[in-house]
């Protein structure tokens, strides 16, 4: 292939930049540098033209013409495998990554590429490596040594002073070959064989992996990450000043604890223990004590280290409920060892045995036993909140760095903004979705996918992604809200004017309200928690009260939200009026919690209150003072104009007879409730298919049958008595 027609295939490609072609047949350009790769791509032709195969190593040498920053010494060449890449043009390449940081290449630089000559090539007896970048190692073993050398075996040859990318424990490290022996000058390479013996040297004093690099992962918890990160510093740097050691993360489920807690520990070049509550708890007798014990022992063996305890309250939950005698010895047991290293860190004046730090994580706080929490053992905590619109873009943003994707920086905000009360696992989860949505979408335009295509998330994908996945915060009390629009609510226009004042306009005119300094009267939108009455009284004293005060928990985390009390009466009737107590009965106990939470000193910013009622007579005075129940809006009768207008909404898809007069019929229906509007509707198409089941359309004779058969229920006594009560409210109200 010329070189123009490499170029032109260059260029054509979509995944190629505009590169100029190598000026000679012996030179190559970088095109890209791959993160994830481990082998040098070439093309297919170019594979053969240096006659090697698939997975052979050669020696990539900088062209100095081409790259001003190129090192010089022993830096000027590196080995790597060759693998063909059919939609490189010949005369281009990408590199890995590690390549590219040990020669300083960029894409466009120039290269060369060999094959070393094996009949040339000495084997190396003995290589020398340190570790120049990443978490230090902090024990080298048999197991690591043996683990790089099979690496390199992998990669046949191997250059002074190359840099190995070693992914251990779970952990990205780069290393550098400080020796090879025997040492031969003007020696290209070495071959590495079995024999040869890998020696790894203990890490730079204060190597210390960038705290940038170790969280570009995480978004959304800066504030959290810097307050975790400035303790562990202080405890692990400066313990004879800086005593407390104990560190508990709480929050709700999926907020990100344990992902925290372990990038923290491991930026730290701490030895880490790690272990779970409910993994390391046993029903046999001592054996839970005993494994604590020896996590602690070797925790402090190995100094200074960070003891990870994740959902800690498994293993130490409240002795005061119904726990076993088992549980009851192992929370014993964990308080014993966290005094026992309170006690090392406050007489070792700084020795290497008290430098252990135990950072707990828990979805559960109040299940945790209190005496956990004092301090000398959990010194400080930390609520990771569920995230907000800005931390939610931050966190979206961090998961889609190692997608393909194309979606513009302001459809990544308006996910964000609409994903209310979602946690990082949620998006995390809705991502995921939403790459199995790209993937389906490709397979059907393309008929198949190709085996090297990617498919590229798009913005539609992330939107059907995160609508497949539920907030977890709210999946307890999620309700299937159905999709009922302004338009499909027949007539009470002054009511729904009212609600959308109420609900819509703090939220898509929250400047105004701040401009005049109005606070929105307890109300917004979007998620959506339903209450009966009935669901939150228990049998057992205390436990109404904590429903209540669980649900604005929820609520208030999961805000923007609306807690609707359908039945309120039922719940908030006036105090004293049922059977008298010498402790108050249940419901005045639930009616005091219910008040506290909606005036109390939690703030209720983001959370709406709706209630709804037919009995308001016997509602406590208390609930319908302005700053609780701040409106009352009586929901009367429809008019002639309402039942019209609701009658429209309910033929709308139903085939009528040119006799059929609406108007008519909604004059007709006068004292009919909406309710029993939309029944006559009802009952006048099941008459028509009475009459004939293949009949197409209802004629004006069923509508007067189906009014003749329904008896309106609303009498004039009861509008009286709802006109009375809303004009001895004292509230805004509607009419």
């Amino acid at each position: 292939m010329s070189k123009k027609k490499a170029a032109k295939s260059a260029s054509s490609s979509s995944s190629i930049p505009s590169y100029p072609p190598p000026p000679t047949d012996d030179t190559y350009r970088v095109v890209a540098i791959s993160s994830t790769s481990t082998r040098i791509s070439v093309s297919q032709p170019d594979v053969l033209k240096l006659r090697g195969y698939p997975g052979e190593s050669v020696i990539i040498t900088p062209n100095s013409g081409s790259s001003p920053n190129l090192p010089t010494g022993l830096l000027s060449r590196a080995v790597g495998a060759i693998w063909p890449d059919r939609h490189l043009a010949s005369g281009f390449i990408n590199v890995p990554r590690d390549v590219a940081t040990a020669l300083q290449l960029q894409p466009g630089f120039l290269v060369s590429l060999h094959r070393p000559s094996p009949s040339i090539i000495p084997e190396a007896e003995k290589v020398i490596i340190k570790q120049t970048s990443g978490i230090p190692i902090r024990r080298i073993d048999v197991t690591l040594e043996s683990y790089i050398r099979q690496m390199l075996v992998r990669s046949t040859y191997l250059c002074q002073d190359q840099r190995i990318t070693v992914t251990y424990e779970a952990t990205e490290r780069v290393f550098r070959v400080e020796s090879i022996q025997p040492d031969i000058s003007d020696i290209v390479a070495y071959s590495i064989t079995n024999r040869t013996l890998v020696t790894v040297k203990a890490p730079l004093k204060g190597l210390r992996t960038s705290i940038n690099n170790v969280f570009s992962h995480i978004g959304g918890l800066d504030d959290q990450i810097r307050q975790l990160n400035e303790f562990v510093d202080l405890t692990l740097r400066t313990p004879e000043r800086y005593t407390q050691f104990g560190f508990l993360l709480h929050g709700s489920s999926g907020t990100g604890k344990t992902l925290v807690a372990k990038s923290i520990a491991q930026s730290t070049g701490a030895y880490v223990v790690s272990l779970s509550g409910s993994d390391i708890v046993s029903s046999h007798y001592g054996e839970t004590e005993a494994k604590l014990r020896q996590v602690f022992e070797d925790a402090s063996a190995n100094s200074p280290s960070i003891v990870l305890l994740d959902d800690v309250e498994a293993l130490c939950p409240r002795r005061d409920g119904d726990v076993t005698e088992a549980e009851r010895r192992a929370v014993a047991t964990m308080l014993t060892l966290l005094d026992g290293i309170s006690s090392k860190s406050a007489s070792s004046d700084g020795d290497v045995a008290s430098k252990v730090i135990v950072i707990g994580t828990t979805s559960r706080i109040d299940a945790l036993d209190e005496a956990m929490r004092r301090p000398g053992r959990f010194d400080q905590e930390l609520e990771i909140c569920i995230p907000n619109a800005i931390q939610r873009y931050e966190i979206i943003k961090a998961l889609l760095n190692n997608v393909p994707n194309t979606i513009p920086d302001h459809g990544i905000r308006t996910i964000a903004n609409a994903a209310h009360a979602y946690v990082g696992a949620d998006l995390y989860g809705a991502i995921q979705e939403a790459s199995l949505i790209a993937i389906s979408r490709c397979i059907s335009l393309r008929n198949g996918l190709d085996g090297d295509a990617s498919p590229c998330m798009e913005f539609l994908d992330l939107q059907k992604g995160l609508g497949n996945v539920k907030p977890s915060a709210m999946r307890e009390v999620y309700v299937e809200v159905p999709q009922v629009y302004w338009k499909d609510v027949g007539g009470q226009a002054d009511i729904k004017q009212k609600l959308i004042e109420a609900v819509a306009w703090p939220l898509h005119h929250a400047d105004a309200f701040a401009r005049f300094g109005i606070r929105p009267p307890r109300e917004t939108k979007v998620n959506f928690i339903s209450i009966k009455g009935p669901e939150l009284y228990s049998k057992y004293v205390g436990e109404s009260e904590k429903a209540v005060r669980d649900t604005f928990k929820r609520a208030r985390a999961a805000a923007p939200s609306i807690v609707f009390f359908d039945e309120i009466d039922a719940m908030c009737s006036c105090r004293g009026a049922s059977a008298s107590t010498t402790d108050g009965s249940s419901s005045d106990r639930v009616l005091a919690q219910l008040l506290s939470e909606i005036d109390g000193v939690e703030s209720m910013t983001g959370v709406t209150i709706l209630a709804a009622t037919n009995r308001p007579d016997i509602l406590d005075s208390a609930l319908l003072r302005p700053g609780r129940i701040d409106r009352v809006l009586y929901v009367a009768p429809p008019d002639q104009v309402s039942r019209l207008e609701i009658l429209h909404v309910r033929t709308r898809n139903m085939a009528l007879t040119e006799d059929v007069d609406l108007e008519r019929i909604a004059d007709m229906t006068h004292k009919f409730s909406g309710a029993e509007v939309v029944a006559v509707c009802q009952e006048a198409a099941m008459r028509a298919m009475d009459e004939n089941i293949q009949a197409s359309k209802v004629a004006m004779r069923h509508f007067e049958h189906a009014i003749s058969v329904i008896t309106p229920r609303i009498t004039a006594s009861m509008i009286e008595f709802y006109e009375s009560f809303a004009d001895r409210s004292g509230l805004s109200r509607v009419l």
